[in-house]
């Protein structure tokens, strides 16, 4: 009985050895076309460590083929060094992807304060759109309103977004003013183009189209130059 006990437990204590050792094992060209099996029959390994193992084996794969060498299974790193990289490798991605998301909302943030801003100088809107008689090509022809606010302008730019009561884009309609325009002063400018260049604008009346203004740079009657443009970091 002694004898079985001492059996057993040599058989656990080795099965326990060889589980724990599987992480610590180096992969090498000669253990590596068969390490995928014993990984798959480890019990040591988690689900989740194989599914990390395996991830971390396809990037270094598909590294080594855009470097222009042939996929293959890394070697001279150990199972557990593969799962550390491949973890703190996940880790440094998610939050290098969480800080461009910060740079892109506070970038459109930046943006949408200084467009309000320009909006305070002129504000154009899409007063008619219709059908543009034409014996080429079928197309539509919007008459875009503008008003200044309280400051004389020299000239200013940008675009009237138009989509649909969804909020589904139809597309981007120019405005370009180059002429000196008076505070308080309204006007109008047209706009002709192809229903190819705007395929979803077609067949669309004033009354389905939300436009909005979309300021890019205004030019003050002293020269004085306002823009969305954001510097880079």
């Amino acid at each position: 009985m002694k004898l079985w006990y001492s059996a057993v437990l040599c058989a656990t204590v080795f099965a326990c050895s060889s589980c724990s050792n599987l992480k610590t094992t180096k992969i090498t060209d000669e253990n590596k076309d068969k390490i995928f099996s014993e990984i798959a029959a480890s019990k040591d390994l988690t689900a989740d460590d194989k599914e990390v193992l395996t991830n971390y084996i396809m990037r270094q794969s598909l590294a080594a083929v855009f470097a222009g060498g042939k996929p293959s299974i890394p070697t001279g790193k150990s199972i557990g060094e593969m799962l550390d990289e491949q973890r703190k490798w996940v880790a440094e991605e998610a939050e290098k992807e969480q800080s461009e998301k910060k740079k892109e909302q506070e970038l459109a943030s930046e943006i949408a304060a200084k467009e309000a801003s320009l909006r305070e100088l002129v504000t154009v809107t899409l007063y008619r759109i219709g059908e543009r008689d034409s014996s080429f090509m079928s197309g539509f022809q919007a008459t875009v309103a503008y008003k200044a606010g309280d400051k004389d302008l020299r000239a200013f730019e940008g675009d009237l977004a138009l989509s649909d009561v969804l909020g589904n884009s139809l597309g981007e309609i120019p405005v370009k003013m180059l002429k000196p325009v008076k505070a308080s002063e309204s006007g109008t400018m047209v706009y002709s183009n192809m229903y190819m260049a705007f395929p979803d604008l077609r067949g669309k009346q004033l009354a389905d189209i939300k436009a909005q203004w979309k300021p890019t740079k205004i030019i003050l009657s002293d020269a004085t130059v306002m823009s969305v443009t954001i510097k880079a970091d």
